[in-house]
């Protein structure tokens, strides 16, 4: 489940560094009931905002707020006793304040007790309430309630399993700004699960994904342009969205980016450049990435054909779990190429390879049973 963010998000317009005359000012509305100024000050102490950070005086005014009523303090408590953050850690504390926040309609609030009920968190598990919370949460354009009510319906967990309806929710987190709900959504038009399949629509979400800042809707939609699905089929276009996921860390756009430079598809040939972003992509857990940086090395192609390191990066692809290179690395073995030459090992890795689904390591390995 995705962490829940435990510091207060509201957007307060207070100067930077303010004088003792406008904080005297602010403590004096407090005091006279203006319990939204109370909360204000309660975040000013947390964040250290023009004032020196405190948490204690910020609990004593997130309390003062929500004893007057203001629904962001109860948040705010809900959120500290939660965290443990100038106060005792206290989950049933935590489910107090945030009920008593999403009853005066406060969403966000809804959608994290929905949470805690759904794992069970400071009271009773209950998948059902939790769902009902949820759905509390998405009424008020919370877009977190509105992705885990999606979810919800999409695994058939506190309620019956309805995809179509999952679909809905998925596209108002999406419209509410939840990131995950656009890439969801964009991966069900993509499969054909649960909606009729939709290259067009995929390529919509994802684009909204990678315009979120999360990285794979930009890989995802660089494998669209590739491939030219729902789009004319544009390499450049394809690169350019795998840079940018690759350039934030995303190791499979890093390895796709890779095969653009080998195959000089939309893009100049530079097996240099593809060795480095297939390096890139190994170091980051990438199977495909290790194996196609074996396959340059085992071949030569645009380099000096190296069998040791076609053997290293074979290996970690292997590991991984690309069985593809367990096949190949079996054939190294077999025929005693960067290592010591072991009908044993590749035995063992062609087996592993079979098991895995490869066809040729199937063949291969009764081959040498036979033997």
């Amino acid at each position: 489940m995705k962490k829940i963010v435990l510091s207060i998000i509201v957007f307060v317009n207070i100067i930077t560094h303010l004088n003792a005359a406008i904080l005297d000012e602010m403590k004096q509305s407090c005091d006279n009931g203006d319990f939204s100024v109370c909360f204000k000050l309660g975040v000013m102490y947390e964040d250290g905002d023009g004032v020196i950070k405190d948490d204690v005086k910020s609990v004593s005014y997130l309390s003062r707020a929500c004893n007057g009523g203001e629904a962001f303090g109860c948040y705010g408590l809900g959120v500290r006793h939660m965290s443990g953050r100038g106060v005792k850690e206290d989950a049933k504390s935590s489910v107090h304040y945030l009920s008593k926040a999403c009853d005066m309609g406060e969403y966000t609030s809804c959608g994290m007790l929905g949470a805690l009920y759904s794992l069970g968190k400071g009271l009773k598990k209950d998948a059902i309430k939790g769902v009902s919370l949820y759905a509390k949460a998405c009424e008020g354009k919370d877009a977190f309630g509105c992705l885990y009510l999606a979810k919800s319906y999409n695994l058939g967990k506190g309620i019956k399993k309805d995809k179509q309806k999952a679909t809905i929710y998925y596209d108002k987190a999406c419209t509410y700004g939840e990131v995950d709900g656009c890439f969801k959504l964009g991966n069900m038009y993509y499969e054909g699960k649960g909606v009729v399949q939709n290259y067009a629509k995929a390529k919509e979400y994802y684009t909204k994904t990678c315009q979120g800042k999360k990285v794979v809707g930009c890989s995802n939609l660089g494998s669209i342009y590739e491939r030219g699905e729902g789009v004319k089929q544009d390499y450049v276009e394809a690169g350019k969205y795998y840079k940018i996921a690759c350039s934030a860390g995303y190791a499979t756009a890093c390895s796709n980016l890779g095969i653009l430079h080998e195959q000089g598809n939309g893009i100049k040939q530079d097996y240099i450049r593809a060795r480095d972003l297939y390096t890139m992509a190994c170091r980051g857990g990438n199977g495909e990435g290790c194996y196609n940086l074996a396959f340059l090395y085992h071949e030569g192609k645009g380099l000096k054909q190296d069998y040791v390191k076609a053997v290293a990066s074979y290996s970690k692809s292997c590991d991984i779990g690309y069985v593809e290179a367990c096949s190949n690395l079996g054939l190294m073995y077999v025929q005693g190429q960067g290592v010591e030459q072991s009908d044993v090992k590749a035995k063992e890795l062609w087996k592993k390879a079979c098991e895995g689904g490869n066809d040729i390591a199937c063949k291969n390995y009764k081959i040498l049973d036979k033997r």
